[in-house]
């Protein structure tokens, strides 16, 4: 009888995120990616939170990212007449996508591995394991499989078949129409020419009436820029693919849209280096796992970008689920599909209510910039009177419920950090009432989503810490 063995569909974040802990927990794996390459250029960005970036320490992960970036500090939000009305300190770290794939696959020690090329086709379980079919062929025998394979996931496909053989109609729909789309958003990087005066280390926030715009300089030489706009809403599976020539079009109409006063999306359109257009799919699936194969990261739970989320979801995630993995596995070195199962829905029930507030909160966050409505316009109106403490505390609480890997070392963030950084801020970085504005506030709506006022409130507080 051979070790315990994981087998992982998907080689982005959540599923090198996994494999990384499993090898640091001396469990076995195969992670099999069905892209010809792991990590590829796709113009994507990933905010990091503190609670994540404390995982990343845990794994040696984060020392050689924070090299490639500069420290997001400072926030200007642009009301659609091109007034800042406010100005807060960012406590955020933006990094290219691929950069944050590349650097967890260099900590893998045995990249043997991590295929490429090895989309999963169909897998089935066996007496004691799971054996999977990849589309070329090739077959690979596990314990367990994770489908760590993003938001069309395979995986979930596969399990969504596995209930309706089993009678479960109801449920296997629910897995097939999980999320819906409300907006779409090219996601572009472009190269910061001198003329935009667009200095490293901030973010530009405008806001409108039925889309909204984010530019941000993180890394040296480039700004990351969102256009969100919203669309009729959709479900899955009918959630649009669009084209390039759809991403043109949309240029074409909001073009002329300025986010900030120095340029606009067509500026930055034009010294782009990759830009693409996709549907913002949201949900929370409701259904996690079936026998012996488990989901996580994209395949589960997904959001609309504005707060920065997505990525630090799937890492708590994955942090769950090694953590009871290797719990288990210690005191059960094989343990039994009822063993595998009654493990995989306590780490459904342990974390799917935060997901699903991830999702609520990311909802709002994305209505809010678009000011969906005049109940989202009076969280502009609202958001620089709320006092700064409970800003920075409301947020500090939030990350602090985030989890770790509990077998490995972990080096606690400095509690002091959202103080000092409000400190630095420089002279005139101030909101409109006049006090300092830490940019940690969206997560007030954790504490004041009681009311819809106040979830309004709370999601403006939101938006004023992302990415």
């Amino acid at each position: 009888m051979g070790s315990f063995k994981v087998i992982i569909a998907g080689g982005s974040i959540s599923g090198l995120t996994l494999a990384l802990a499993l090898e640091r927990a001396g469990i076995d794996f195969i992670v099999l990616e069905k892209g010809n390459e792991i990590g590829p250029q796709l113009g994507a960005s990933l905010g990091l939170h503190p609670h994540s970036l404390k995982v990343l320490d845990q794994l040696g992960v984060w020392k050689g990212l924070e090299k490639t970036i500069v420290p997001l500090m400072w926030r200007k939000h642009f009301d659609c007449t091109m007034k800042c009305f406010e100005e807060s300190v960012v406590l955020e770290k933006i990094y290219q996508k691929q950069a944050v794939i590349k650097a967890l696959h260099a900590k893998i020690s045995d990249k043997s591995k991590v295929l490429s090329s090895k989309g999963i086709d169909s897998y089935e379980e066996t007496e004691t394991g799971v054996r999977v079919t990849t589309r070329d062929g090739s077959t690979y025998e596990g314990d367990i499989l994770v489908g760590a394979d993003g938001v069309h996931s395979t995986a979930r496909k596969l399990i969504s078949e596995a209930y309706k053989k089993d009678g479960d109609a109801e449920l296997s729909q629910a897995l097939d129409t999980g999320y819906e789309c409300n907006y779409k958003c090219i996601f572009a990087i472009s190269r910061n020419d001198p003329k935009f005066d667009m200095p490293d280390g901030w973010v530009y926030n405008a806001y409108f009436t039925g889309h909204s715009t984010v530019a941000a300089t993180g890394v040296p030489g480039i700004i990351y820029w969102f256009l969100f706009v919203k669309c009729p809403k959709t479900q899955r599976p009918n959630c649009p693919n669009y084209t390039e020539e759809d991403c043109s079009a949309l240029i074409d109409q909001y073009g002329d849209v300025k986010m900030c006063p120095q340029f606009t999306v067509r500026d930055l359109w034009d010294t782009r280096n990759q830009a693409i257009l996709t549907s913002l799919e949201e949900g929370v699936m409701k259904k996690w796992s079936k026998g012996r194969t488990v989901l996580c990261g994209d395949a589960i739970h997904k959001y609309t970008i504005n707060a920065g989320l997505g990525g630090n979801t799937a890492i708590e995630d994955v942090s769950h689920l090694a953590n009871m993995l290797n719990a288990l596995i210690k005191e059960t070195p094989k343990p039994t599909s009822t063993q595998l199962t009654t493990l995989f829905e306590a780490y459904e029930n342990r974390h799917h209510a935060r997901a699903s507030l991830v999702h609520s909160v990311s909802h709002h966050i994305t209505c809010y910039e678009a000011q969906e409505s005049w109940l989202y316009r009076i969280g502009s109106w609202v958001s620089p009177w709320v006092n700064d403490e409970k800003k920075a505390e409301a947020y500090a609480n939030f990350s602090r419920q985030g989890p770790w890997l509990d077998y490995l070392p972990v080096e606690e963030l400095d509690p002091t950090i959202l103080s000092k950084a409000a400190a630095a801020a420089p002279q005139g970085n101030k909101n409109t009432t006049g006090d300092a504005s830490i940019s940690t506030s969206k997560t007030t709506g954790l504490i004041l989503g009681t009311t819809a006022m106040l979830a309004v409130a709370g999601a403006a507080f939101w938006t004023r810490w992302q990415k």
